[in-house]
């Protein structure tokens, strides 16, 4: 914050300006830790559905992690913005106000004063958390933030020649830190370290400022009010000593009306755009989706979503922009920086669904990804579960000479486990294995949307675990084609605050595994070879104010004129009717609609992860041979939500009538 602020001032923005800027921008978008949702491509938010975590590992000599937690790609382009008029400016003396800041190069542990160069880079540098924010490479030092050594930096101020220097201490003491648990113990040996370069950076200030920061910790950094209270009450208390460098009024407006003629508000025009970083091939396609061109006033509300629409491909650690001076004029010059431990990344997820009190399968999911293997913009994605299932699949995705059409062959293989229920009771429990190909054509529209047409073959073995063993199994090859269209208009992939998500489904089934079993059974079971089968799932999410929600969902299913015995529809299990237990409720068709209400709590700490909600709904729905005989169902259930870090977290609880009811616990995504 010192850099942000510090540096914002040093442009010419007015203390008014400021606390605009401080009460206007939505910190929790700009600091988030990946990039915008409704920002990404199809395909990656796919990728945050799937895998909602978002622990990502580069796969390079081993597993790497990233070289921050939060690449800051909106804290860059806030940067760039308010520092694009100074970026060729030979030192920061010719700023409006003239500004220094702080930086540790941690290859050679010194501290390095940034007093010249882009100014936007320095000030990413000064703050530059170890492990939150990648580092800054700077004229080949690898630079973090500077407070570990010089918190106040009072000398630095000193050493620019200045008549009087008036620091601001906001450094936590570690003396008034009752914890002394393992992890309080390194965090007040940090502070220790920070606290003792303050002492004597101090040494160098003629008034220094503590503000009373009781109750108020580094992590209340939305608090903004308050710490601005907390800044003025203590600086009022330092009044006398404070007034004595004061000067007249008529004086004081001189020098902030030289300080504003030297403030830069003229349109940047730039002479050409170019890019770094990056292969000659992905410099020309960045430079082809950007609306800004040479010889036209930048408009930098574009330019910045450009460049958020570049980042949410996932495929850069970071996307920044300056200008520079060279003898055809000053060329914008956009710095694509490729993330550091790929190519080729990992994701991986945890899956818990409790299906009663006694089974609580576990799983570990995981998703490589490599780009460009099978030719520019292509992907090869593997997936694979852990655990009480166990899985792998394959799939090669290569745009076909347009960017938004694309084939997909894919290979596939698994076993799992699922119940077989008969009038409310659990009968069987039965092992699953698939294994097979296929292959989809299709098409990419915009960011929201796809469209796949494909056919598959799969071989099937389903076979009782637990249970009669005369009850039917199913051996054998099914072939169908499908046609598929996804939707994903939401903003969040795990609580949206506003959007709709559809995927519909169809398939022509032309074989069906053989049933076996006794022969009465088999007669009663037999699956049909040729039929048609649909679906559809969808939920809307819409914010009725800042904190509280409202969401519905709704699915449905048919199978035509066909009764399959194993390819049929299931429902139960948490937003899937939840007083029933997965699977519990089965048939050819099945239809399915719930409304509820969302109420977020206060944000977690960010160790933990996001937000915590309260959710209640009711839900309505069977799943029928016929409609003659469907029986329908209603229940009401209420939860807490946690968007943690490795997940939502979700536990809670539902009834219906008929006695039924189930306690709930998951680990993983909760809407698709």
């Amino acid at each position: 914050m010192g850099g942000l602020i510090g540096g914002s001032y040093a442009t010419g923005m007015t203390v008014q300006d400021l606390r605009a800027m401080a009460e206007g921008t939505d910190w929790d978008l700009v600091l988030a830790s990946d990039s915008p949702f409704a920002d990404k491509t199809f395909r990656r938010k796919e990728d945050r559905r799937a895998f909602p975590s978002g622990l990502e590992f580069g796969v390079r000599r081993g597993l790497w992690l990233p070289r921050g937690l939060n690449t800051a790609q909106r804290i860059a382009l806030l940067f760039d913005r308010l520092t694009l008029p100074y970026s060729a400016l030979p030192t920061f003396d010719d700023l409006p106000t003239p500004f220094r800041c702080v930086a540790f190069d941690i290859n050679r542990s010194e501290s390095v004063v940034l007093g010249a160069g882009v100014l936007s880079d320095a000030l990413r540098a000064t703050m530059a958390l170890p492990g939150i924010f990648p580092p800054v490479t700077i004229d080949g030092r690898l630079l973090v933030d500077g407070g570990f050594l010089d918190n106040v930096p009072a000398d630095v101020v000193r050493a620019m020649d200045v008549d009087v220097v008036i620091a601001v201490d906001v450094g936590l003491d570690p003396a008034d830190d009752p914890d002394v648990t393992a992890l309080s113990m390194v965090n007040r040996a940090i502070d220790a370290v920070m606290a003792a370069g303050a002492k004597r950076s101090l040494q160098a200030a003629d008034v220094v400022i503590r503000p009373d920061l009781s109750h108020l910790a580094s992590a209340d950094w939305r608090k903004a009010e308050a710490w601005r209270v907390r800044g003025y009450e203590a600086a009022a208390a330092r009044a006398p000593e404070l007034l004595k460098y004061s000067v007249s009024q008529a004086e004081y407006d001189a020098h902030e009306a030289a300080r504003q003629a030297r403030r830069r508000t003229a349109p940047v025009v730039p002479s050409a755009i170019g890019v770094t970083g990056v292969a000659p091939a992905e410099q020309a396609n960045i430079v082809r989706r950007l609306s800004a061109r040479g010889g036209r006033p930048l408009d930098l509300d574009r330019l910045n979503q450009d460049l958020l629409l570049l980042s949410g491909t996932d495929r850069f650690e970071l996307l920044t922009y300056h200008l520079v001076a060279d003898p055809a004029g000053t060329r914008l010059e956009i710095n694509a920086r490729p993330k550091a431990n790929g190519p080729a990344f990992l994701t991986l997820g945890i899956g818990l669904n409790n299906i009663d009190a006694a089974n609580v399968p576990l799983n570990i999911t995981g998703r490589t990804t490599v780009y460009d293997i099978a030719g520019g913009g292509s992907e090869i994605r593997i997936d694979f579960v852990l655990g009480t299932q166990q899985g792998v699949s394959g799939e090669v995705y290569r745009p076909l000479g347009l960017p938004w059409l694309f084939a997909a062959p894919r290979l596939f293989a698994g076993h799992s486990t699922r119940n077989r229920f008969e009038d409310d009771q659990l009968v069987a429990e039965y092992g699953f294995i698939r294994a097979g190909a296929g292959l989809d054509l299709g098409v990419t529209i915009g960011r929201k949307a796809a469209l796949r047409v494909g056919a598959d073959a799969v071989h099937v073995d389903e076979g009782v675990r637990v249970g009669d063993p005369s009850l039917p199994e199913a051996h054998g090859w099914e072939r169908f084609a499908s046609v598929q269209f996804t939707f994903d208009g939401q903003d969040r992939p795990v609580v949206p605050s506003r959007g709709v998500y559809a995927h519909a489904r169809a398939r022509r089934f032309f074989s069906a595994p053989e049933v076996t079993g006794s022969p009465a059974v088999v007669e009663t079971a037999e699956d049909p070879q040729v039929f048609w089968q649909a679906e559809f799932d969808a939920s809307a999410f819409r914010a009725v104010t800042r904190r509280n929600l409202l969401f519905g969902l709704a699915a449905g299913g048919t199978s035509f004129d066909a009764q399959p015995y194993f390819n049929d529809f299931r429902l139960g299990g948490p937003f899937r009717m939840s007083a029933f237990r997965d699977g519990e409720l089965s048939g050819a068709h099945f239809a399915l609609a719930g409304a509820g209400y969302m109420r977020q709590l206060p944000r977690l700490p960010a160790w933990v992860g996001g937000h915590a909600y309260l959710a209640a709904w009711v839900e309505a729905g069977s799943a029928f041979q016929s409609r003659a005989t469907a029986e329908w169902h209603t229940d009401v259930a209420a939860g807490l939500i946690i968007d943690s870090i490795v997940g939502p977290f979700f536990v809670g609880g539902s009834a219906g009538p008929g006695g039924h009811a189930r306690f709930f616990i998951s680990l993983g995504p909760l809407f698709r």
